[in-house]
């Protein structure tokens, strides 16, 4: 097994599980929700930890559970809640926990149940995090002064506030050991069972890493101005600048407000507000209980105002920031530049993901079929698995991306060649340029395949051509460099070049008619050369879900031939 290969079936791998793990997430949170209990965070990650513990007996690679983490949280970032932080940071947490406690314990049954213990652990100790960020060290004042008034009511005294604490960690660390328990049983009882036929599974390809909400505009100054004002006010209220801060924060929160009003949604839910309530009044009618024995405090007041004023300047800012990160220019960057993988897995996941909630049961009949639930997830995750495989060997678009001039025609035309040298069956054809004087004169349309060659396009007016911009172009290049499209995708072949793609194609002239044929062919390689600030609007227009960017000013063309020849190989022969 080389190494491409073993990468690939990590991500796989993580591709089914992540996507299993984000319908699990969807359909038992619906459950719990319905069913309005308290503790709904830890009884989400137990049965997070339930199902990922039984999948560490399915399949048994270092590394994929992580792998996994990453992917369901990504899928938490598209979805249309404002609130995704919180989630995206538990699952990843989740995920990391499992992964480096049976790194370092081993998997066995210690290393899980102390993972699962840890892992469900980790909510309670995020829930206080998120309580300290929103309200500060005040809060724990508030907290104890609380417990201690509570105390005096009911005359319960053998327990301390620390005590109170440990026993709350040790009830959720006991939760945790136990469902890691059942998901040791349940891996090792569905790995002893017969095979059972079941339901066919569809792909939907959709891509979800690029849809936008068409009401709402992105900016990276807005991002970075956001996360200065949120460390600029929190900075002013705790050095009681209280003047300063509320002219501050209140100008802030109606930027957030005006400009993300859709991520503003879930402040219209009751429960955030009942517990601003809660938290002034208490710190209004306990603040100075204890030292002073009085049941009013102005400052106390004051005090829990400022908190909650604390609150909304966080709650604001990170929905704000939860709406940038959508930000597709921001996915670029990450999927685009050495994440080939995870963008693959991405994709993957997120065509399997409606098939998945359709034939898991409803949430009302979660405890009716409980039992099978894990062992129809765990089935259909290597009928996924088997899916996944066939379709990451669809080669995907090359994107030949540089600024003008910069050489992207000579990198492709050297590319080529070393294909072709290797006896690859290339085809398309490249724009070659012409030069007087040190300017661009003409083109040339050069096919790669036959070596015939027909003027493309000229910088001096020619008769019957048509001008498009400062170039005249000859209608009969387009004619026939759409034929020699037309015969590549056709017939058999491993390579197909298109140089260049831009505005014309964008204006539904030039090559354009060619790439609606080529967008879904999957059999062969292809090559399309953008100019870099196009390439976006080409993905876009012609929906573009798995394609590869190639920045010839980080690339050199013989190890990306080198890389295109290991992989058409692996894909004849793996």
């Amino acid at each position: 097994m080389n190494e491409v290969e073993r990468i690939d079936q990590k991500w796989l791998k993580a591709a089914v599980i992540g996507s299993v793990w984000a319908a699990f997430e969807i359909i038992v949170g619906s459950f719990l929700h319905n069913l309005r209990i308290p503790f709904t965070g830890m009884l989400m990650s137990a049965a997070s930890v339930f199902l990922l513990i039984s999948f560490l007996h399915l399949w048994k690679e270092k590394g994929i559970i992580l792998r996994a983490g990453i992917v369901c949280a990504l899928m938490k970032s598209i979805s249309p809640s404002a609130i995704i932080l919180g989630p995206m940071v538990g699952i990843f947490m989740e995920a990391l926990i499992l992964e480096g406690t049976t790194r370092l314990i081993g998997r066995n049954a210690i290393g899980f149940i102390l993972a699962g213990a840890l892992a469900v652990l980790w909510t309670l100790i995020q829930k206080i995090l998120n309580l300290l960020v929103l309200y500060g060290l005040d809060l724990v004042k508030i907290a104890e002064t609380l417990y201690q008034y509570l105390v005096k009511l009911t005359g319960f005294t053998t327990l301390s506030f620390s005590s109170l604490f440990i026993w709350i960690a040790l009830f959720y660390s006991f939760i945790g050991a136990l469902v890691a328990l059942g998901g040791i049983l349940t891996g090792r009882k569905y790995i002893k069972q017969e095979a059972k036929m079941l339901p066919y599974l569809e792909l939907k390809p959709k891509n979800q890493l690029f849809g936008l909400d068409e009401n709402q505009t992105y900016s990276f100054r807005n991002l970075f101005l956001i996360v200065a004002a949120i460390v600029l006010n929190l900075f002013l209220i705790n050095k009681k600048l209280h003047l300063l801060a509320l002219f501050s924060g209140i100008g802030f929160l109606v930027f957030c407000f005006l400009r993300y009003k859709n991520a503003m949604r879930p402040l219209q839910k009751p429960g955030i507000w009942i517990q601003f309530g809660l938290i002034t009044l208490i710190a209004a009618f306990l603040w100075e209980w204890i030292s002073e024995g009085s049941y009013f405090s102005t400052k106390g007041l004051l005090i829990g105002l400022e908190m909650n004023f604390r609150a909304l300047i966080i709650i604001f800012g990170f929905m704000a920031i939860g709406v940038e990160l959508r930000n597709p220019l921001i996915k670029t960057l990450l999927f685009r530049n050495g994440f080939s993988n995870l963008y693959s897995a991405m994709n993957l996941a997120f065509s399997a993901l409606p098939s998945l909630i359709e034939q898991l049961p409803k949430p009302k009949n979660i405890l009716i079929q409980r039992q099978g639930l894990v062992f129809q997830l765990l089935a259909q995750s290597e009928i996924l698995l088997e899916k996944f495989a066939s379709q990451s060997l669809q080669t995907p678009v090359f994107i030949i991306s540089g600024k003008v001039h910069e050489g992207k025609t000579t990198f492709m035309e050297k590319v080529a060649e070393l294909l072709i040298e290797d006896g690859s069956n290339v085809s398309g054809f490249l724009s070659r340029g012409v030069m007087l004087n040190g300017e661009r004169q003409s083109y040339v349309l050069h096919h790669l395949g036959t070596l015939e060659e027909i003027p493309l396009a000229s910088a001096v007016n020619i008769e019957g051509w048509k001008q498009f911009r400062r170039f005249w172009f000859n209608p009969e290049a387009f004619i026939t460099g759409n034929l020699w499209l037309k015969d590549a995708c056709e017939q058999e072949c491993d390579c197909i070049v298109i140089d260049e793609i831009g505005p014309m194609e964008l204006a539904d002239e030039g090559w354009a008619q060619s790439l609606d044929l080529l967008k879904d062919k999957k059999d062969c390689f292809q090559f399309w050369v953008i100019r870099e600030n196009r390439v976006e609007a080409v993905v876009k227009k012609w929906n573009i879900t798995d394609y590869q960017l190639i920045k010839i000013s980080e690339t050199e063309p013989k190890k990306f031939a080198l890389s295109i020849i290991a992989k058409k190989r692996w894909l004849n022969h793996g």
